[in-house]
């Protein structure tokens, strides 16, 4: 069985205030994951309030399946997680690597429809992830129409992803290859933006084929070490 090894040292718990209240909000005991004829085990670790961290290996390593075990969108067939009693959906947020759009306004994929949405948040997400330009090159601005089918590029609906998943505020957000398609420059952007959410208090979980990261105080769980 393949093991899986942290890169640096585990957080100390920290306290923390609002809407979702924790010590740590994620314990991982003993995880191991199977398919077919594939076994990964997994070190225990902890993610605390604030905490970014880099999940990085190449593919077939298992970096999405983590992401989905902690999301509870997989089962995993050995150990167990602990969120202190709080519903991982209230908790989380996961975005997978397929940039699912919605066939709806731009302002209705950020908010998930939401029936009375905070336009000047989605704006400011916008602007952060460089998006706000193209919204007013739109006649209809945020009530432009849009789907997954309607010529968005992959950079284009990446950051609408992520912006959707700002906005939701979790305290967890779980990021599977977030700059797949993402330019230098707005790498730069979204890399300032990750940063700046967990300095408000928000952790951030993101999965990654390389091992350097422009990130200040990230955390790596290596998933090629033995």
């Amino acid at each position: 069985m393949k093991k899986i090894t942290i890169l640096e040292s585990l957080p100390t718990e920290k306290e923390t205030t609002g809407e979702v209240v924790f010590d740590t909000p994620l314990k991982a005991h003993k995880l191991g994951y199977a398919w077919e004829k594939k076994e990964i085990s997994f070190p225990d670790f902890g993610i605390g309030k604030g905490e970014l961290v880099q999940i990085c290996g190449g593919n077939g390593t298992g970096k999405s399946t983590l992401l989905a075990i902690l999301a509870g969108i997989r089962n995993p067939n050995q150990g167990n997680l602990n969120y202190q009693q709080v519903e991982r959906r209230k908790l989380t947020y996961f975005v997978t690597q397929y940039q699912f759009i919605f066939t709806g306004s731009i302002l209705e994929n950020i908010t998930c429809f939401e029936p009375v949405p905070d336009r000047e948040k989605v704006k400011k997400l916008l602007q952060q992830v460089g998006l706000w330009p193209w919204v007013l090159e739109q006649e209809a601005g945020l009530a432009t129409e849009i789907s997954g089918k309607k010529g968005l590029s992959g950079g284009q609906k990446q950051r609408l992803c992520i912006c959707r998943a700002l906005y939701q505020a979790k305290a967890l957000l779980l990021l599977d290859e977030p700059f797949s398609s993402i330019d230098d420059c707005n790498r730069q952007k979204l890399t300032s933006l990750f940063e700046q959410y967990c300095h408000q208090g928000g952790s951030i979980v993101f999965t990654s084929h390389q091992t350097k990261t422009s990130f200040s105080g990230v955390r790596q769980i290596d998933l090629e070490s033995v």
